[in-house]
């Protein structure tokens, strides 16, 4: 999970990376708020992908 380290909770950027594939859990992730949803088994390159989508150039982030 990445997340910004702002202050303010409304910019709060999460990322779910799970191992569940079935559409039901997607809708409630990003339901919840989730800003994106990634299966493990993708390749390396598209949380990469994912993250720079989320936290645009000079943004920090947290990995945790």
């Amino acid at each position: 999970m990445c997340v910004r380290t702002e202050k303010d909770p409304a910019a709060l950027q999460v990322i779910m990376v799970t191992v569940y594939e079935d559409s039901e859990r997607i809708f409630k992730a990003l339901k919840a708020g989730a800003s994106g949803y990634l299966v493990k088994s993708g390749p390396p390159e598209q949380l990469i992908e994912a993250i720079r989508d989320v936290f645009p150039a000079g943004r920090q982030c947290l990995v945790t």
